[in-house]
């Protein structure tokens, strides 16, 4: 995650942007870091309109944090996304903020061996 902005042009950044993490794969399910919580979701795009839906998290095993509370919450709300200059920018209802993520790289899978 880069950062999240609010309408009225605060930018909030966490201390360890590679807490803050969300995963599109393929089957439409989300797999979302939010510090040290996982929680799970689905998603759906058609065009530029998004729809996430945020599931189950992992019990609390860290504390609850103001911008891991957020982060969950604007996340369900997101109704569109824009990629621009490299990243993803996911928009709240209304211009109310916009999360913006940027790429990470994935360490591709170990080789397999072939069967012999």
């Amino acid at each position: 995650m880069a950062d999240v902005q609010g309408s009225d042009g605060t930018i909030v950044r966490p201390d360890d942007p590679s807490q803050y993490t969300v995963e599109f794969l393929p089957d439409g399910t989300l797999a979302i870091q939010v510090d040290c919580h996982h929680a799970v979701g689905t998603y759906t795009v058609d065009n530029s309109t998004v729809d996430l839906r945020i599931g189950g998290r992992t019990p609390a095993i860290c504390r609850l944090g103001v911008l891991m509370d957020r982060f969950l919450r604007e996340l369900d709300q997101v109704t569109s996304h824009v990629f621009r200059d490299g990243k993803l920018y996911l928009a709240l209802p209304m211009d109310a903020g916009i999360h913006a993520f940027a790429p990470t790289s994935v360490a591709p899978p170990a080789a397999t061996p072939a069967a012999g």
